[in-house]
């Protein structure tokens, strides 16, 4: 940039030299000319001051700012001895009661101060904690300053912080089940075209230029990682993007769409499905190799049936319960709700592998296909099934036929109702019972092993259970504006609101969250624990004897951990984010995450 100025310079000097040379003489042209370059010089000059000094100021005044908030934050959250350094144990004896029987041990796992990058407004952070409850990943997005759309990425894995990449969203961290590997997608800008890496434990395994990588998924077993990958072709004048599978780094064929969400592995690890879209059908395709051709197949969307004379198509996308499906118009930019548009679950293996369900639509009809066996045909299938019974022997699916909900087992109708919600049929842990929630005429209820049980108002979906030995059920229903728990056919209290239904491992206790009058409290059975402004969620727990139930609470700005009713530790935080949760190591021990004075620990404690 300078090399041309200096250039152009020389070239306007040089055209002025030449016309006053002309007009006057050559002493008078060298003179304007050499003027000429010494006035653009110093006010080239005078302008690179400027320019440096308007940088110094901004470089002193962003060390000022950053200052500032450390200061902030370490008078928020001061630091101590106790700090030390990563995998440094620190015995504590519990801060909430000094005469409690508990003691944790306490080990800081991230340097990092999570705190700064929640409160800064620039930062973003995504956290991720791994099945096990012991590793903690995160990725952190930060604003280019200048620029409101263009950011920096950064994971750290276990207080190691990775190299910045680029990109807009949040890069999104993944465990393996067993907690041993963590992955994910970083993206480096490079000019024209970006570039995809896939990292695996902080190693860059593969690399895809102009390439776009999605949905990595380990196996059961975490010794293998499969994605699909977004790549062009030329098709004419025009770009044709097309899918194609990778599976521990071996690239398959090439599809015209793979269907997200359908990368599926067999639970022994050795089989891997996904549903591949060609010339606008659908096929399975199992270890490389094409099944039949099928107009669809269940859980895909279809998304020209949806289509909006004003805005053109709807963009649509499948909630957690695969039951609603959320609709946004571009035009408009107004959230909508289609219920039921899929017909069909996806496609699922058998426990002992040897078996592959799914649903499949031919011409107008919808059939179950078993290992490339199709099935009677049906007007539609229930969006949970089909499923199979925990010993393989038994698959069961939810048929519509002539606007009835049919619940068939091994292609025998057992039930004919108006509706089944959700279209959720539940086997008992032993394979030997069968429950679903009906609506008749009158209401909704539970039918169990074919038999009516009481008819209700209504009935909360996904809530009936089996107890691990199969013996007991639960579910939840509603009346007015109340809910309550129905406990092998005996009703519990009214409350504003229930969530999280848990039986013990023994299967001799029940409990869960219940709501009234905006506080919030555990009942175990039929007894009311104390009452607080919040239990943070998905935090309730058994011990695996049963004899022990843990959660966590908010307490005046704090989190607080209870065992049996008595609160033994406080905390700035428990982590419930990103999959945070409290974990039994045995029947006295148990372990979860803390943020205290803005850092990262692993607390274990004892009963």
């Amino acid at each position: 940039m300078f090399c041309s100025f200096i250039v152009w310079v020389l070239i306007f000097a040089l055209v002025v030299g030449l016309i006053v040379g002309a007009l006057v003489g050559p002493l008078a042209a060298c003179l304007a000319t050499g003027g000429i370059i010494i006035l653009v010089f110093l006010f080239f000059i005078i302008y690179a001051i400027k320019i440096h000094n308007w940088r110094k100021e901004k470089e002193i005044q962003e060390k000022k700012e950053k200052t500032e908030l450390k200061e902030r934050l370490q008078k928020e959250f001061p630091l101590s001895e106790e700090r030390g350094k990563p995998d440094e144990r620190i015995e504590l004896v519990c801060e909430a009661n000094p005469s409690s029987r508990n003691v944790n041990s306490k080990r800081m796992i991230d340097k990092s101060n999570i705190k700064l990058f929640r409160e800064v407004e620039r930062y973003r952070i995504n956290l991720k904690v791994s099945p096990n409850n012991k590793r903690l990943a995160y990725s952190v997005s930060i604003r280019v300053r200048g620029y409101k759309n263009k950011f920096k990425n950064f994971v750290v894995v276990d207080g190691i912080k990775s190299k910045k990449f680029d990109g807009h969203s949040l890069i999104n961290p993944i465990f393996s089940p067993d907690s041993s590997n963590v992955a994910y997608v970083a993206t480096i800008n490079r000019g024209s075209f970006n570039e995809d890496f896939v990292i695996l434990n902080g190693n860059e395994i593969s690399s895809h230029f102009g390439e776009h990588v999605h949905e990595l998924t380990f196996s059961p077993n975490s010794n293998h990682l499969a994605y699909y990958v977004t790549s062009s072709e030329a098709s004419g004048p025009f770009l044709k993007f097309r899918n194609y599978i990778v599976v521990n780094g071996v690239k398959g064929e090439k599809h015209d769409h793979i269907v997200t969400n359908s990368l599926t592995f067999s639970p022994d690890s050795k089989g891997l499905i996904y549903i591949a879209e060609e010339a606008s059908k659908y096929c399975i395709v199992k270890d490389g190799k094409k099944g039949k051709i099928y107009n669809l197949i269940g859980g895909v969307i279809n998304t020209t049936k949806y289509e909006d004379s004003d805005s053109g198509f709807y963009d649509l996308f499948i909630d957690e319960d695969n039951e609603t499906i959320k609709v946004w118009k571009d035009s408009k930019m107004k959230m909508e709700d289609i219920r039921n548009p899929v017909k069909g679950g996806k496609p699922r293996f058998s426990s002992d592998c040897k078996k592959l369900a799914y649903a499949a639509e031919k011409g107008d009809k919808w059939t179950i296909v078993v290992n490339e066996t199709e099935s009677k045909e049906y007007d539609g299938i229930g969006i949970k099934t089909p499923i199979f019974s925990p010993d393989s022997k038994k698959l069961a699916f939810v048929a519509i036929n002539n606007g009835k909900h049919l619940v068939i087992v091994n292609d025998e109708i057992i039930g004919e109702y108006e509706a089944i919600a959700n279209d959720g049929i539940t086997f008992s842990p032993d394979s030997t019972r069968l429950g679903y929630i009906a609506k008749k005429r009158e209401g909704w209820c539970v039918i169990l092993d074919g038999r009516e049980l009481k008819v209700h108002e209504k009935i909360l979906k996904n809530s009936f259970n089996f107890s691990p030995n199969g013996q007991d059920i639960s579910y939840i229903a509603k009346k007015g504006n109340k809910y309550f728990v129905v406990y092998n056919q005996n009703e519990g209290n009214l409350y504003d609101k229930i969530e999280e239904f848990k039986f013990s491992p023994d299967s001799k206790s029940i409990a869960y969250k219940a709501s009234l009058d905006n506080k919030e409290f555990i009942v175990l059975g039929d007894k009311e624990f104390n009452r607080y402004d919040n239990i943070k969620n998905n935090t309730l727990t058994f011990s695996p004897d049963g004899k022990n139930i843990v959660y966590a609470v908010s307490v005046n700005n704090k989190d607080a951990i209870v065992v049996n009713n008595e609160i033994i530790n406080t905390y700035d935080e428990v982590i419930t984010e990103g999959g945070g949760r409290i974990v039994f190591d045995s029947s006295s021990k148990f372990h979860y995450l803390i943020l205290d004075r803005g850092y990262l620990y692993l607390v274990e404690d004892v009963i």
